[in-house]
């Protein structure tokens, strides 16, 4: 049996599949407006106003993966049991994300944080 690993692949610099990495004053200070990342419009508020957080931007990245899944989820929620699963399954997913943010932890979202990384806020 081969005991060896592949390396992870990298992407600018980070192995992809890993966590991002973020300064603990970074994290401290912009905890609670990067939560508002995953609550509907209100990721604008960390989009804009905490540009310099690399904290509050990964979270806003994703938090528009989730807006924009939960807009066109809209038009698949109203049909009994799987609309109202798929509907479960996304709430679930940004309390999850939200209460990991308040307590300074970075969580992918399944399936929808890999998205996070193909936005690139620098450009904007």
């Amino acid at each position: 049996m081969d005991t060896q690993q592949t390396p992870p692949q990298v992407v600018n610099g980070v192995p992809t599949g890993a966590a991002p990495a973020f300064d603990a004053k970074d994290v401290q200070e912009n905890k609670f407006i990067a939560a508002l990342s995953y609550i509907g419009i209100l990721v604008l508020i960390p989009l804009f106003l905490a540009r310099k957080s690399a904290f509050a931007q990964e979270h806003a990245k994703q938090g528009v993966i989730l807006f924009i899944v939960w807009i066109v989820g809209s038009l698949v929620f109203w049909i009994p049991l799987l609309g109202w699963l798929l509907a479960l399954v996304i709430a679930i997913g940004a309390i999850v994300a939200f209460v990991k943010c308040l307590m300074g932890e970075f969580w992918e979202i399944p399936v929808l944080g890999v998205w996070r990384k193909k936005i690139h806020l620098e450009k904007l």
